[in-house]
């Protein structure tokens, strides 16, 4: 045993070699100094360990410890001193001992010193002359054992006792060096020995209570790093031979303790209630050179100096007979001192052969060798699994998708109807995006396709279809989300709006508001689908309008007079030609600058009071509703009638062509815009025909004739007057301007057809028909003229025309008649007769001319066919009249000379005086072309 000079010089020497207090110094960390265990053993004790013999380690092993270039420690007085003399404080006696056998004795001297400061400079052996020492740590299975039977120790017989020898460079001290930073983390280290570790249990006994679980020695986290002893081997039974510490023989055994001992030991405890056997002896001996140091110190401490009762020692004893585990031995022994040992990481001693045994196993292989590379493979594997899952799942598939709708969408656009859906279900299927539903149910409309439109708002919304549960026969609901409420707006919008279907689209709605009574915006589609039903015949659905009223009370009561609300009954107003809260409401909103306003409702009362007045706010209310949104088309359509009113065509031009820009651009293509949009092409022909721009009206009439047919066709419009203007408008193209008589007869017709009844229309009908020579037919039209006209003088004298020419004399006498008569009223009202200078004045003379020379003309003929010389005697008087009227305003005005030119009345009268062969009576045959032409 070491004098305590000895050990405190071997610390002081250690910590000089690793600068250790002054690298602590610079971290800020204190030099944490080493116990010294307590000195002396018991009487008992002594005498049990008095018989030993001499270790074979002795000084050689000591000196093979140290470099030749260090000198080594003395431990002389250790060796000399086998009553444990020298343990004892300096200045105390030590105690006494009966056994002088000249080696050492006792516990402490086979525990294996503390080595724990020199665990960081085991991790980099030695290095000299480019050899080095190399021992690998060894890990220990993380396996359960049985506590191995350990045969009696025989040091003669026992071979199997590993050899711990050391290669020749540790058994000369040769080729090991250590560099300050290896020797810097020596201090405070213990060494740290590696192996297999077993896990035993073992059962409570005694008083001492059950032994708690300790974690199991040897597992791949506790592995130490590998280390070098250096020097220091020999000292510790290492050998010539191996790296490895090797647990010595009976004659090198951590506790030499002489044959007869146990019975000693009984003999000590009163010779009753324990007793050792030689087997389990020498397993006591074998297992308590596998402690660490600093456990065997302190179960020297506990069975030397009886720090414990007895029955607690025993069970200590026993458990080491057994051969527990490390941390068995360390938990049980801390709970008798009261403190807990710490068990150095992966600590547990093994024989050289033992462990070079293991290395040739299968399992160590696959422990070392192969279990790492499997576990970066696995590790490897299992990440590109999850990442390929991932991509897969949330990048390929995605992507993939997408390409198949947009690659179906294309497919629809191109006519591909049924490809295309089968893209739609394939891309679908492998990634279920709900909002695709909704592009491909706009272009199914768009393409006219709309019972495949309505199929995709129907699989999109049986998906949240409720369902009766196959077991419990309960009535499940489906969770709705935005899909659902978007998929129910646009259906039901779809077949309101296109499909002017508004009770399929009330029954849609109502599936909302059953889920979500309040919803806002089913509401608000509530009520305007109930103001399109009502739109579209309000002889028969005027009911309708008062459902949308209620509606919108519904939303005002549950959201207050929020101003979208507020805008909604201002169209219930103006359909229901409201003008009073029309007004108010407007009122108020013009009142009210910060209001944002419907632009497409504000424009719609603009227009309303553009024909219903007052107009004086028109302008202002057109105005504000474009400064919120420039791309509405009704501000743009209303604000070209505004134009056309107020007579400034240049603004017009401009509102017309933004409307119908805009107009034609909407989707979708509503009923009401498309009129509107006829209605521009219509209003911008006749702005371009008043501008005698006629070839630019020609192409604007026929774009609305085509897109207003088209409509008809679709059944989005239906023929109505206001649109039928359209042919009347091209067919005066026709009729005042290129002369095609018969194509503008052709586009009155289709006028007439579009249920267009201007009364002019029919009389240019006439007048072509009577051109054509048509009489009865001109006649019918003329006849219908007069129902609206029944004193217009153009309209007399073709009725008068053309009842002659179909030798209706009568009839022809009496427009004739009347005719005469309106024009004599006509010249009498005019007080200064001037037809050089009036056309008006003039057309009144001319026209009474023509009127007198008809009229005779029939007369004639009547007195002919009648007999009556009356007749003939008026015709005579008619004609000398018109001759007269003829020579008076032909007259030069300068030389007042009569014209050379005869009037017909002048010819007329002649051939019934002075017959000329193969004449016969003539009367004024050409027509004014409309009501409105002087001549």
């Amino acid at each position: 045993m070491p004098r305590l000079e000895d050990i405190q010089q071997f610390v002081t020497t250690l910590n000089s070699l690793g600068h250790e207090p002054e690298i602590l110094a610079q971290k800020g960390e204190p030099l944490v100094p080493v116990e010294i265990p307590e000195q002396g053993l018991s009487e008992d004790l002594k005498n049990l360990f008095e018989d030993m013999g001499p270790d074979d380690g002795g000084v050689e092993q000591q000196a093979a410890l140290f470099p030749e270039s260090e000198e080594p420690l003395d431990f002389s007085s250790f060796l000399e001193n086998p009553d444990f003399a020298d343990l004892a404080e300096p200045g105390e006696d030590a105690p006494a001992s009966g056994v002088s056998t000249g080696e050492p004795e006792t516990l402490e001297e086979f525990l294996i010193p503390d080595f724990n400061d020199l665990e960081e400079a085991a991790e980099s052996p030695g290095e000299e002359a480019g050899d080095s020492v190399e021992i690998e740590p060894f890990e220990a299975e993380p396996e359960e054992a049985e506590p191995e039977e350990i045969e009696p120790f025989d040091s003669e017989a026992d071979t199997d006792m590993p050899d711990f020898s050391l290669p020749e460079e540790f058994s000369t001290g040769e080729g090991l060096e250590f560099s300050d930073d290896d020797l810097a983390g020596m201090s405070g280290k213990n060494l740290e020995v590696y192996g297999e570790s077993e896990e035993f249990s073992f059962e409570e006994s005694g008083s001492g209570g059950p032994v708690p679980e300790v974690e199991e020695m040897g597992s791949e986290e506790h592995a130490p790093d590998e280390f070098s002893l250096g020097d220091f081997g020999e000292e510790f039974g290492l050998s010539d031979d191996d790296g490895f510490i090797s647990p010595p023989g009976e004659e090198e055994a951590a506790i030499n303790i002489p044959e007869g001992a146990p019975e000693y030991i009984a003999a000590a405890r009163g010779g009753e209630g324990f007793g050792l056997t030689e087997e389990e002896f020498g397993r006591l001996r074998r297992n308590l050179s596998f402690l660490p140091l600093n456990i065997k110190i302190v179960v020297e401490e506990i069975i030397a100096e009886e720090k414990a009762d007895e029955e607690s020692q025993i069970r200590l004893v026993r458990l080491l007979v057994k051969g527990e585990s490390v941390r068995a031995i360390a938990a049980f022994a801390g709970k008798l001192v009261g403190r807990t040992l710490p068990v150095p990481k992966g600590y547990e001693k093994r024989t050289g052969l033992d462990y070079e045994a293991e290395k040739g196993t299968f399992a160590y292989i696959f422990r070392e060798n192969v279990l790492p590379v499997l576990r970066v493979v696995l590790a490897v594997a299992a990440g590109m699994g999850m990442l390929t899952f991932l991509g897969y799942r949330f990048v390929y598939k995605p992507v993939h998708a997408r390409i198949l709708f947009q690659r179906g969408y294309e497919l629809v656009d191109q006519g591909k109807y049924r490809d295309g859906n089968a893209l739609f279900k394939q891309a679908y299927e492998k990634w279920a995006d709900k909002n695709w539903y909704f592009p491909y149910a706009d272009k199914f409309a768009e393409k006219r396709q709309y019972g495949l439109a309505r199929e995709k708002y129907e699989e999109l919304l049986a998906q949240y279809d409720d369902y009766i549960h196959a077991k419990t026969q309960i009535r499940m609901e489906r969770r709705k989300d935005k899909y659902f409420r978007r998929g129910i707006l646009e259906y039901a919008n779809f077949e309101s709006i296109l499909l002017e279907n508004f009770e399929k689209a009330e029954k849609i709605l109502r599936r909302l508001l059953d889920v979500e009574m309040y919803n806002y915006a089913g509401l608000l589609a509530y009520g305007d689908n109930y103001i399109r039903w009502a739109d579209f015949d309000e002889s028969r659905f005027a009911g309708k309008y008062e459902d949308a009223r209620m509606a919108y009370a519904a939303l005002l009561s549950r959201y207050g007079e929020k101003d979208e609300i507020l805008f909604r009954f201002l169209e219930l107003f103006i359909k229901t030609d409201n003008r009073d809260e029309a007004i108010r409401l407007k009122d108020y909103f013009q009142g009210n600058p910060k209001i944002k306003v419907d632009p497409e409702r504000y424009a719609e009362l603009g227009g309303y009071l553009l024909d219903r007045g007052p107009a004086e706010d028109v302008e202002a209310i057109l105005f504000r509703a474009l400064a919120v949104d420039r791309s509405v088309p009704e501000i743009h359509y209303h604000l070209a009638r505004y134009f056309n009113k107020k007579e400034s065509p240049g603004e017009e031009r401009i509102a017309l062509d933004n409307s119908l820009s805009l107009l034609g651009a909407a989707r979708p293509v509503t009923r009401i815009r498309l009129f509107r949009l006829v209605d521009s092409f219509a209003r911008s022909g006749e702005l371009h025909y008043r501008r005698r721009s006629f070839i630019e009206a020609e192409k604007s009439f026929r774009e609305g004739i085509k897109r207003y047919e088209d409509g008809v066709q679709k059944t989005l419009l239906r023929k109505n007057a206001e649109l039928g203007r359209l042919y009347d408008r091209l067919g005066n193209i026709y009729y005042y301007q290129s002369g095609d008589l018969d194509e503008a007869l052709v586009q009155f017709a289709k006028a007439e057809d579009s249920h267009f009844g201007d009364p002019v229309l029919y009389y240019k009908k006439g007048f072509i028909n009577y051109t054509k020579g048509y009489f009865s037919s001109a006649l019918g039209e003329f006849t219908r003229t007069e129902r609206s006209y029944p004193s217009n003088r153009n309209l007399l004298f073709a009725l008068g025309n053309a009842n002659y020419m179909r030798n209706n004399y009568s009839a022809a006498e009496g427009f004739y008649a009347f005719l005469t008569d309106k024009l004599e009223s006509d010249r009498r009202r005019i007080r200064n007769l001037l037809p050089d200078e009036r056309s008006a004045d003039r057309a009144v003379i001319f026209n009474l001319m023509k009127a007198y020379n008809n009229l005779g003309v029939v007369l004639y003929r009547m007195g002919e066919r009648t007999g009556n010389r009356d007749y003939t005697s008026r015709a005579l008087v008619l004609w000398t009249d018109s001759s007269e009227i003829s020579e008076n305003f032909s007259r030069d005005r300068e030389t007042m000379a009569r014209r050379d030119t005869k009037n017909l009345a002048y010819i007329n009268m002649r051939q019934i005086l002075n017959p000329i062969p193969n004449y016969d009576l003539q009367i004024y045959h050409p027509l004014p072309r409309d009501l409105d032409e002087l001549f």
